[in-house]
């Protein structure tokens, strides 16, 4: 699993996070915990998922970069909105994965 950098964690995420990672991590089931992935399709930004298909591992070796977890799927969507304010105050676009994968870069860039 390729975790974002700089993870979107929903409120109610927050307090469980690094538990909520380990369990991902191993396809422990978790009730009403949702990620937000780049969009497998290609022509959408973000896909969010239900926890519970994580629990396949062919499903969590070729899941895209994780983006947020959030409890509940309205505080996904919320994130989601978070991550396109973000963007279009930082862009003047709506760009998010764009904007997004450019933050990783600039950190990989200050790592080395």
């Amino acid at each position: 699993m390729k975790w974002y950098p700089y993870l979107y964690v929903g409120e109610g995420a927050s307090k469980k996070k690094n538990k909520i990672i380990r369990k991902l991590k191993i396809g422990a089931g978790m009730i009403d915990v949702w990620v937000i992935t780049e969009a497998a399709n290609g022509e959408d930004q973000f896909d969010i998922l239900s926890s519970a298909w994580l629990k396949q591992r062919a499903v969590r070796k070729k899941l895209p970069m994780i983006y947020g977890i959030a409890k509940g799927y309205e505080e996904a969507v919320d994130l989601v909105v978070q991550m396109a304010e973000e963007t279009y105050r930082e862009t003047g676009n709506g760009d998010i994965l764009r904007y997004l994968k450019s933050r990783c870069s600039e950190r990989q860039g200050r790592l080395m």
